[in-house]
């Protein structure tokens, strides 16, 4: 959506994005240049060019800044606007696999609005905020363990017709090992793709130290032949 604003003479939009040149900004509002331009020379005491030019001079760095207010406004409202709209569709994915893990049993309304204060951090039995998708690889990660004590529990003549609360209560209590889990492996992965950039570059340059086959040019190097042994 364009960032536009109402001229105060003609009352028509201001493209603020693509019009920056034909309009101007004072402590009472947006003008078109030229709606201004008309309305001072056909008054009773016309402005000159001169004072007009001056005028427009006096207010460019007001203009500026007000624009670049704006518009950095506008960005976050943007990046704010795709970061719920992410957020949803995280959600999404969430939900749909709670319905579809405990269908056919069905999932009451109020276990979903639970989860959505956990999302948003105001579930009063948590302190902090959960993401949807974090929620979601727990839930599969543990689903093996959590069927075992499911059945276990229910061997013991428990009643778990609503074992998604109980379910929810158990990942709540593994979340701090699961970041833990999360961490390391994201470690273990960085030292992994550091190795492989560093096996990569002694490669190349040893191929580049032994002579390598040349191409037609015989002062270039043949890329190809490196590339293939690597």
């Amino acid at each position: 959506m364009e960032l536009t604003r109402k001229c105060k003479i003609c009352g028509k939009n201001i493209f603020i994005e693509r019009d920056r040149s034909t309009f101007f900004y004072d402590k009472t509002g947006f003008y078109h240049k030229d709606c201004f331009v008309e309305k001072k020379k056909n008054q009773k005491r016309p402005w000159t060019d001169d004072l007009l030019r001056a005028f427009f001079d006096k207010v460019n760095d007001t203009t500026d800044k007000k624009v670049d207010d704006l518009l950095s406004k506008k960005r976050e409202q943007d990046h704010n606007r795709e970061l719920a709209h992410i957020k949803q569709e995280e959600k999404k994915i969430l939900f749909d696999h709670i319905r579809d893990i405990y269908a056919p049993a069905v999932v009451p309304g109020s276990f979903y609005s639970k989860l959505t204060q956990l999302i948003s951090g105001n579930y009063y039995k948590y302190r902090g905020s959960i993401p949807p998708l974090e929620l979601y690889d727990m839930w599969v990660l543990a689903k093996p363990r959590l069927d075992k004590i499911i059945a276990e529990k229910e061997a013991k003549g428990c009643d778990m017709s609503q074992r998604w609360n109980y379910d929810l209560a158990v990942l709540l209590a593994q979340y701090p090992s699961y970041l833990e889990r999360k961490e390391r492996l994201a470690s273990i992965r960085s030292e992994s793709e550091d190795k492989t950039k560093e096996n990569l570059t002694e490669t190349v340059l040893k191929r580049m130290k032994t002579a390598p086959k040349q191409s037609k040019n015989e002062n270039e190097i043949d890329i190809s032949a490196i590339l293939d042994e690597i």
